[in-house]
């Protein structure tokens, strides 16, 4: 049975007569209902005819939508779900519509997705609370969903550089608003950016940690991570525009250094140093004299008490981060109460009471290895580690056999970008599988990393 698509033509007119009669029913409604859910009820139906109709550009919405989390008077949960019910459509429509099957080689991440999904699933029916858990194991299903869907239908096939650049104009555009949080902190123009604005203030009086549109400093310095990383590796590997380049790259990293997140700030080091390796820029004893001389660089800095504030570091490990630490331990104690199947998904902070020592436990335990031991037990670990190595070991086989410098660039800057949310996740988690918008991007970049090369595009312009 064939899916009837509208013509283009058809939705554009629907469009705009569903626009037009849509601004009449907000001014007519906003005396009575809250122009924004009319204008959701309009907006929706709209939405899926033209996801339908051009599939292709509901991926490259979703993409765009990535950097906007907490804007205005919509919420990040009300974003979340709109973005995952979004992106199960486009990935639904892609699979329904495109049936062009975009790489002849075996997918290097089926086995390590099977497993995670598998994992959750029974770590889910046996949980506390299946529902909740569900709703988890739901988020995952979405990720795999569209990195499965945007691989077949090689929709992005050819179009690496391409979004490599949407995400470092993006990240040009958040910049201003990540110096006003900054300085300015969470009031006027920049109050609706954050939901939680107490939680991000400094040591400094006057200095709040900057989150740009996303729901917090940490999902934020991972963006900016990653396009500063995409920014690096275009200078390296281009002679063209390299200025413009290494001073957008210069300006991500000072975005990094706004948000205070450590974890960002480490991820983009070891990103670029892993991009460069796979590119054969940097031989291993380079690179270890590279990692020698970081380390001594960041020792050094340390003993600058500004520094030592701004990372903040103290006399031992808990007081470098007790929420952290309190995290780990009590995924400990999980770890030898449920050592087979896991808590469940979104069970952490629950499964965290009682414990002795504990308050005020976050959602997950700020790892994502354990995130995926505690809550899916032996075999989500196992799923977790074996995706960090399918990763690193096709963006070493990419990278060695690949010609073209712009394709050479987006494998780069996805090799780079893929260390540095893994890098993230040995402090936090959600980069680089769920439902967080910066999981469902890095599906995509994961989807041109096993399409780029086999499917034989065309050599890009830088």
């Amino acid at each position: 049975m064939e899916l009837a698509i509208p013509r283009a033509g058809a939705v554009r007119e629907a469009s705009l007569a569903v626009g037009f009669l849509g601004a009449i029913g907000i001014i007519a409604a906003n005396a009575v209902l809250h122009a924004g859910v009319v204008l959701a009820f309009i907006a929706g139906p709209l939405l899926v005819l033209f996801v339908l109709a051009r599939p292709e550009l509901g991926v490259w919405l979703v993409i765009l939508l990535t950097p906007l989390e907490v804007i205005g008077p919509l919420s990040f949960s009300m974003s979340k779900a709109a973005k995952l019910a979004l992106t199960l459509l486009v990935a639904t429509a892609l699979l329904l519509t495109r049936r062009k099957d975009g790489t002849n080689q075996p997918d290097s991440y089926v086995w390590p997705f099977a497993l995670i999904v598998i994992s959750g699933f029974f770590s889910s029916l046996l949980a506390a609370s299946p529902l909740t858990s569900l709703l988890g194991l739901a988020s995952i299903a979405i990720f795999v969903l569209s990195y499965t869907a945007v691989r077949r239908s090689a929709v992005l096939t050819g179009k690496g550089t391409l979004l490599l650049r949407v995400l470092i104009w993006s990240a040009v555009l958040l910049t201003p608003l990540c110096f006003l949080q900054l300085t300015t902190g969470y009031s006027g123009v920049t109050s609706a950016a954050a939901e939680a604005e107490d939680a991000f203030g400094t040591v400094w009086p006057g200095i709040s940690r900057a989150s740009a549109a996303f729901n917090g400093p940490n999902a934020a310095g991972a963006f900016f991570a990653v396009a500063a990383i995409a920014a690096l590796t275009h200078a390296i590997v281009h002679r063209q525009r390299r200025l413009w380049y290494l001073l957008a790259a210069f300006l991500f990293v000072a975005d990094v250094l706004t948000t205070f997140s450590r974890g960002a700030l480490l991820g983009c080091i070891l990103g670029l140093a892993f991009a460069c390796w796979a590119m054969r820029l940097l031989s291993r004893r380079r690179l270890v004299a590279l990692a020698l001389c970081s380390a001594v660089a960041l020792a050094s800095l340390a003993a600058t008490e500004n520094v030592r504030k701004y990372l903040r570091i103290g006399a031992d490990l808990v007081s470098v981060s007790p929420e952290r630490v309190g995290a780990w331990q009590a995924a400990k104690v999980i770890l030898k109460r449920n050592p087979v199947f896991g808590i469940g998904l979104y069970q952490f902070q629950t499964a965290s009471r009682g414990i002795a020592g504990v308050a005020d436990m976050p959602l997950h335990p700020h790892n994502g290895f354990l995130k995926a031991l505690v809550e899916q037990g032996p075999a989500g670990g196992f799923a977790y580690l074996l995706f960090l190595w399918a990763f690193v070991r096709r963006s070493r086989e990419t990278l060695r056999t690949v010609v073209s410098t712009s394709q050479k660039w987006v494998l780069g800057a996805i090799a780079g970008a893929g260390i540095c949310l893994f890098t993230q996740e040995l402090f936090d988690a959600n980069f680089t599988l769920g439902g967080s918008s910066m999981a469902i991007l890095f599906s995509c970049l994961l989807a041109i990393q096993t399409t780029t090369n086999s499917a034989g595009a065309e050599p890009e312009a830088a």
